[in-house]
């Protein structure tokens, strides 16, 4: 070879002869220079120089001035995309062995991937194309080539046996090509399966039945649930029965969580396990019993491959792959597959949990709508109803009973206000736009001053107070937004009996302690009873927005505090907060 223009024995091709290109270079066609570079960069290594073509017009002139070991072809180019490229550089003669791999930015179909191959494509990749991964397919082909030619030449001087051993390894090198197809296919079709639904259950399913028997007797997907607990969700084996005999081997013999290999390992430390043979040793050192051995035995394990599933950078699940009665062994890139198909399963879950948090935050946002918009309205009515009353009043009418109507006035319009505070709270907390303004006072004195306050506008109320002088820095008005909140929360729920408030502290906090003894919250319901639009009881029963209390945790965690609730349904609930005295 000369300059980069090789030499090709197409004159000595028979038709019962496996034609080869044995040109040394690499032609690389992309319409985008970026990507040129990136393959350059990737192909370095592999010591082969490498010509690049900017479309597919100028890749059919390289060929005519010279042959190629491997084309890698993009298949959207303007003009002449990849396949048109590809049907004209196997309509030439010399050019019908070459091997070439696509390389597109849309996902496969299938049919793409079949038009492909119908065109004699070797492989193909999607963009980004992973270094590595481009690297290793390139060597799989570059070597087919080598082997191939070795044997040519050795024809001539060598005898039966050592023809028959080169021969041999031209037929692995055609099972590496062979493999690295399955491969790419099987991730085509779990590809196309983890995105056509949103159950990832279902789909996992799915995934672990199209596995089998294509590369895997078995394959189990094993998932994290919100309790800790690791749960079978999707096991697939070429023989239904032993399906059986697997589970009966879960629920006997369950994994311990600390296993130093296994599935626990894996989603633990988030590393892959690769195991090439399970030897018969391996089986006697795991079984913990006799009959376990003998039932482990009964499976006929012969080669496993564990990957990890990831959920925002943290492994949560794994998917095993194992061979038996195939007797195939899994190798380096069989795990590289693997790998790429539990990063796949990785974003499915997650997209799946995404929709699953959009579908409640929905949900959450329907209902606040229809509360404000029922608690909105029944100051609107009243307001409007005695407005009315009151344009319609006699002009002898009584100072006594315009003042009357006027403070009904007054009320309701201060219970939009309030409302309306609420709503303004929930956007200012939600974006963390909230700012404090610390000032020194005493919290036993504002307390004393707010359940007087609330006693004038509720006179049925029964507040006892027990607070003493504790003086710190906080903001004074959203401090006495959490009193307030908690008093009229603590008679709203009280069941007309009596409230108590309590104010104590040392020398680094304060301690506010607001008790009732109403209705109670029921212990699956004290953690959510925090959180925005939530309650413990029917909004037909008490209204209200759902946001005092998340209004209150909020503003106690900006001050560095935090508050705790003690409750026992139909006994009563305290609520108790610890505020420290000076800001952090």
């Amino acid at each position: 070879m000369l300059g980069g223009v090789s030499q090709y024995s197409e004159d000595t091709a028979h038709d019962d002869e496996l034609v080869v290109p044995i040109g040394q270079d690499i032609l690389v066609v992309d319409d985008d220079p970026k990507n040129l570079v990136a393959i350059e960069a990737a192909l370095g290594p592999l010591g082969r120089r490498l010509v690049l073509a900017h479309s597919g017009t100028e890749a059919l002139s390289r060929l005519l001035e010279q042959d190629f070991a491997l084309i890698l072809l993009d298949v959207m180019m303007p003009k002449m995309d990849g396949f048109e490229a590809a049907k004209l550089i196997r309509s030439r003669e010399r050019n019908r062995a070459t091997p070439i791999i696509f390389i597109t930015g849309l996902a496969w179909e299938e049919t793409d991937i079949l038009r492909s191959y119908e065109l004699g494509a070797f492989d193909f990749l999607v963009k980004p194309v992973r270094a590595e991964v481009l690297r290793a397919k390139a060597s799989v082909f570059l070597l087919l080539q080598e082997r191939t030619l070795a044997l040519r030449e050795a024809l001539a001087r060598i005898h039966d046996r050592e023809l028959a051993k080169l021969y041999q390894a031209e037929q692995a090198a055609r099972l590496l090509a062979e493999l690295a197809k399955r491969r790419a296919l099987f991730l085509s079709q779990a590809s196309a399966i983890l995105g056509a639904s949103l159950d990832i259950d279902d789909t996992l399913r799915n995934v672990a039945q199209a596995a089998v028997p294509g590369i895997a007797d078995w394959c189990a997907v094993e998932l994290v649930g919100e309790d800790g607990v690791l749960r079978q969700v999707a096991v697939a084996h070429v023989d239904p029965t032993k399906i059986t005999l697997a589970r009966e081997l879960r629920e006997r013999y369950p994994t311990p969580p600390d296993a130093p290999t296994g599935v626990p390992n894996v989603i633990r430390t988030g590393t892959s396990e690769l195991y090439t043979e399970i030897p018969d040793a391996m089986l006697v050192q795991g079984a913990r019993d006799p009959e376990h051995l003998r039932l482990i035995r009964e499976l006929g394990l012969r080669s496993a491959m564990i990957v990890p599933i990831f959920d925002r950078g943290r492994a949560v699940g794994a998917i095993s792959f194992v061979t038996a009665e195939s007797g195939e062994r899994y190798s380096a890139d069989d795990l590289q597959m693997a790998e790429q198909l539990g990063e796949r399963a990785s974003v499915a879950i997650a997209n799946a949990r995404l929709y699953e948090q959009a579908k409640v935050a929905i949900q959450l946002r329907d209902d606040f709508v229809s509360i404000a918009g029922h608690e909105l309205r029944t100051p609107l009515a009243t307001l409007s109803l005695q407005m009315e009353a009151l344009l319609q009043i006699r002009d002898d009418t009584p100072i006594a009973e315009v003042r009357h109507r006027g403070t009904k006035l007054a009320k309701q319009v201060a219970r939009m206000s309030s409302l309306a505070d609420q709503l303004l709270d929930v956007s200012q907390l939600a974006t963390k736009r909230l700012e404090l303004a610390h000032e020194r006072f005493d919290l036993g004195a504002l307390a004393r001053e707010i359940v007087a306050r609330i006693t004038d506008e509720v006179p049925d109320a029964r507040i006892s107070i027990d607070a003493r002088e504790v003086v710190g820095r906080w903001d004074q008005a959203r401090i006495d937004q959490v009193v307030t909140n908690l008093v009229t929360n603590a008679i709203k729920y009280g069941d007309s009996k009596p409230v108590s408030v309590r104010v104590d502290g040392d020398a680094t906090e304060a301690i506010l302690t607001v008790a009732d003894q109403g209705i109670g919250i029921a212990t699956d319901d004290q953690a959510r009873i925090f959180e925005r639009f939530e309650r413990a009881v029917s909004p037909r029963r008490f209204g209200g927005l759902g946001l005092g209390l998340w209004i209150v945790k909020q503003l106690v965690d900006a001050h560095g505090g935090s508050i705790n609730v003690a409750s026992t349904p139909a006994t009563g609930t305290t609520f108790t907060v610890t505020l420290p005295r000076q800001p952090a």
